[in-house]
């Protein structure tokens, strides 16, 4: 996966409050260096956080419908 996804808790270089998905270099984290410094400011001010991407899947027994 080449992709991370970051949930913007205000407006960004012009992306407001939501998901969005950014690239990922080969040490996981964001390509663009705004992205990373983001994140790093994030751990004093709250603007985004990292979306743990779960790739759990569900398995149907004989009795689930």
């Amino acid at each position: 996966m080449n992709w991370l996804t970051l949930k913007l808790n205000r407006k960004l270089r012009g992306q407001g409050p939501g998901e969005i998905r950014v690239r990922k270099g080969s040490d996981g984290k964001p390509q663009d260096k705004y992205w990373r410094d983001r994140l790093k400011d994030a751990e004093t001010d709250g603007c985004c956080e990292l979306v743990e991407i779960s790739t759990k899947t569900s398995k149907k027994t004989k009795g689930d419908v």
